[in-house]
């Protein structure tokens, strides 16, 4: 198959393996590959290395880089990837793929030239307990809405046609936390999105260091990271072309409204008092932008999209 894989990882010498099987049990495997061990303190890339000498049904690279966090990773991995190759597709190190999840994608991507990618459901464990199912096709339908609404962690639910990977610059490696939405905002500001059916992804979270040495999931936010994470949103939504904002700006509003006044009582309880009052200002703002841009509306004759119900 013409897709080609990387897995960023980070002291998850036992998960790396688990990762490493659900890959090699695909219907059709992959053409290459590559593990991307980002500076691990332990032996992560050695247990890799065993792993996949024993047992790979594919071609395959095992590179250490200095650490610089999950977007950095990606890329180096990326970056691997020949011209002549369609497809790529990201597995975080702790998460596990279905047995159909690249024949299916890409069979959606060869059905559709315009498709930049495909995206298949999400099924969340968080400690090892059911905690979330996603319907992936509200993401087909809008990703921008979908992204702002529910955050990242989704890019192990896609393939990605590597040319529209890269003409959206991969991964921002400045962003620790959020690149995946980044990321996949300039991704579908160049084409549609298709949902593959199937069963779910299994996308693991933890909330502590597993006995084995495996480092936790770091999607799981100290109170801090809200504020990030808003922000962020934020110049996501400012970097959007204008016809794709203006579209969806009074949903935009309602999301943000929100995002924010959650990251204000997050910061309250988290003792942040006083990033927890400037979460409150941009909460205003947003209501603000909202009745002007309404007013405006009215006067201009726009027809936006209706915003998102509460």
């Amino acid at each position: 198959m013409n897709v080609a894989v990387v897995i960023p990882v980070y002291n998850r010498p036992g998960l790396i393996r688990r990762a490493l099987a659900s890959v090699n049990a695909q219907s059709h495997p992959p053409s290459r590959v590559i593990v991307v061990d980002d500076g691990s303190q332990d032996d992560t890339a050695q247990s890799a290395r065993r792993w996949l000498t024993e047992n790979a049904r594919f071609a395959w690279d095992v590179v250490t880089i200095p650490n610089g966090g999950p977007a950095a990773a990606r890329n180096a991995g990326a970056a691997r990837i020949a011209e002549d190759v369609a497809y790529v597709a990201f597995l975080d190190s702790d998460d596990e793929w279905p047995a159909d999840f690249l024949s299916g994608c890409a069979e959606r991507l060869a059905e559709r030239p315009d498709a930049v990618g495909a995206v298949v459901d999400r099924q969340t464990f968080r400690d090892g307990l059911p905690y979330a199912l996603d319907d992936m096709s509200r993401f087909a339908a809008d990703p921008f809405l979908f992204v702002l609404e529910n955050g990242g962690g989704l890019v192990q639910c896609c393939v990605f046609r590597l040319s529209s990977f890269r003409k959206a610059g991969g991964f921002d490696a400045l962003w620790r936390t959020g690149e995946d939405g980044k990321l996949l905002f300039g991704v579908a500001v160049q084409g549609p999105f298709l949902h593959s059916g199937g069963a779910p992804v299994i996308v693991h979270q933890r909330t502590a260091t597993t006995v084995d040495g495996d480092a936790m999931s770091v999607s799981l936010a100290s109170a801090r990271d809200y504020w990030i994470w808003a922000d962020q949103m934020e110049r996501m939504i400012a970097a959007l072309p204008t016809d794709t904002r203006r579209a969806r700006y009074d949903a935009i509003c309602v999301i943000m409204i929100e995002r924010w006044a959650v990251a204000r009582r997050t910061l309250q309880a988290g003792g942040l008092s006083l990033l927890a009052a400037r979460a409150g200002w941009r909460r205003f703002l947003w209501k603000k932008r909202r009745r002007f841009r309404r007013r405006l509306s009215q006067s201009r004759g726009w027809r936006g999209q209706a915003p998102v119900s509460r």
